[in-house]
């Protein structure tokens, strides 16, 4: 009789054990209830003598991280289209520049036609006009960092890792002496023609792909916070 006993008990360890691991399969491939969950393992661990499943709150079931907020980001983007708007009224070509909103920064687009002439990297009295009006946006408490980068087409007419080198060197050195921004914030990247956003197969797509970026990047919603009580 002891012996039947011990393998009988065997027996209903092994069986949980296998429903344990169905519950696994059946959860890898669909969406529970993290309430209905939780008892149910309290459960399977109050039969087999523990406080629950080793390891469960590391589980698949455990709460998706939160993103960070950037909470400078909008406040800037509508500086920066304000003062567009308030260009355009004089410079019709400021159409021309293009403001793209991604989840953690912000691009400012600016195409060489407009910028620079072909081949050259000094700013066209266009682009200075551009820079000047959005000095005070630039200068938002929230800005992490500022990247100034560089891009080309792929024509080899010229060395396209210099030009573009050049041509965000150019802008950089404008947000330092003109705007006063820190150099700390701020950061240079020639790309030349490995980020390309057309074609380079027709010449409308290489004029869309020489061009400047300027990419703002903000500070996690904690660490505005936390410098702002540091004041």
């Amino acid at each position: 009789m002891i012996g039947t006993k011990s393998r009988w008990k065997l027996s209903v360890i092994d069986v949980l054990f296998i429903l344990i691991i169905f519950f696994v399969v059946i959860l890898s491939h669909s969406t529970l209830d993290v309430g209905k969950v939780r008892l149910f393992t309290s459960r399977i661990g109050e039969i087999l003598g523990n406080k629950g499943i080793v390891g469960y709150e590391k589980s698949a079931l455990s709460p998706p991280m939160v993103k960070p907020l950037y909470p400078g980001r909008k406040r800037v983007v509508k500086k920066v289209k304000k003062s567009l708007e308030i260009l355009k009224e004089k410079y019709p070509f400021v159409k021309n520049f293009k403001v793209v909103e991604l989840e953690e920064s912000v691009k400012l687009l600016l195409p060489q036609r407009v910028t620079f002439r072909l081949g050259s990297y000094h700013l066209s009295s266009e682009a200075l006009s551009l820079l000047r009006g959005i000095c005070d946006a630039l200068k938002d408490p929230s800005i992490e960092k500022i990247v100034v980068k560089g891009h080309t087409d792929n024509l080899q007419g010229v060395d396209n890792w210099v030009l573009s080198a050049k041509r965000a060197e150019v802008v950089l050195n404008f947000l330092i002496k003109e705007c006063k921004l820190q150099k700390t914030k701020l950061e240079l990247m020639a790309c030349a023609d490995t980020e390309p956003i057309a074609s380079n197969e027709t010449p409308l797509g290489r004029s869309k792909n020489r061009r400047v970026e300027i990419e703002i990047r903000f500070k996690e919603e904690q660490v505005a916070a936390r410098e702002e009580k540091e004041k």
